[in-house]
């Protein structure tokens, strides 16, 4: 929220706009890991000199996260037990138009769905992959993120009252002191 309160928080972006770039911002950093691994896959392949495998996933992927663009966002207008428990996880319940957040959770899940089937292909060219280091590697960097998050948060809680928030510089110095 800090981030969407400093970069766009002036004019006609209210509170509700600011929240929903929060959720967006938020789905979009669960696939930002995907995307590196597989900008790295690529180049790998590249490397190689494969082209045609990563042609292909990335063109089943794109159509495959155009699919479930359009299905996330029908099931979050219309699904009320499904949507009303994401929103909430989103903090982003009682914002209309909500169900437009089913375009970057597409994305997220579209990026990890690429990553992994880029990975699994590239080790089976290869012939040397080696699940239990994928595994090790995925578990510290969620151990990492986790520990990341907290200390995040625990000073983003233990600030509040240091900080106006109806200025500029109250909302970038929180969320700075916190980054």
């Amino acid at each position: 929220a800090h981030i969407g309160r400093v970069v766009l928080g002036a004019g006609q972006f209210g509170w509700g706009d600011t929240r929903l770039t929060a959720a967006s911002l938020a789905l979009f950093a669960v696939g930002i890991v995907a995307q590196s691994l597989g900008a790295l896959f690529v180049r790998a392949f590249y490397a190689i000199g494969n082209t045609r495998v990563p042609l292909v996933v990335h063109a089943v992927s794109a159509a495959g996260t155009i699919c479930l663009a359009v299905f996330f966002v029908a099931v979050l207008k219309d699904a009320e037990r499904i949507g009303r428990t994401f929103f909430a996880m989103l903090r982003v319940e009682d914002i209309q138009n909500s169900a437009v957040l089913g375009l970057p959770l597409a994305y997220a899940l579209g990026a990890c769905i690429n990553a992994l089937v880029l990975g699994l292909s590239l080790g089976w060219v290869e012939g040397e992959f080696h699940p239990r280091r994928l595994g090790a590697s995925l578990w510290e960097i969620g151990i990492a993120s986790a520990f990341l998050g907290i200390i995040s948060y625990g000073m983003l809680r233990a600030t509040d009252s240091f900080f106006d928030f109806n200025h500029f510089w109250g909302v970038f110095l929180h969320g700075s002191l916190a980054g």
